[in-house]
């Protein structure tokens, strides 16, 4: 008899810790990353609202493109000029998990912001 208990001992142990392991599993399935199936459209990026966060800065397209955009004004009361980061401007306005897409080509507007994916 006093053999058979570290048998079952062992045995216990091992469905203990397999079923932890599912139970891991599990909910790491129905919890996931933050990241959904299919992307959560956001909204337009803020590139105006980005700029004058920054004391007296203000968006300026110099360049007939998306990629284009400027912040420009005085920053701590020095000329200052700094290119948009759309990346940048979706972690501002939705969090760290957004990110930019331009969803229509050519289009100095045609950025979004989404979040999941």
């Amino acid at each position: 008899m006093s053999r058979r208990r570290p048998v079952w001992r062992g045995l216990v142990g091992l469905l203990v810790g397999f079923g932890g392991a599912v139970v891991t599993l599990a909910a790491i399935d129905q919890l996931g990353d933050g990241r959904t199936a299919t992307p959560l459209r956001r909204g337009p990026l803020d590139i105006e609202g980005y700029c004058s966060r920054d004391d007296d800065m203000i968006a300026m397209l110099i360049a007939p493109d998306p990629y284009g955009w400027q912040c420009v004004g005085y920053r701590g009361g020095v000329w200052d000029t700094y290119d948009v980061d759309a990346d940048g401007v979706c972690h501002w306005q939705y969090g760290d998990r957004s990110y930019a897409v331009l969803v229509v080509p050519n289009d100095t507007v045609g950025w979004a912001c989404f979040s999941g994916g």
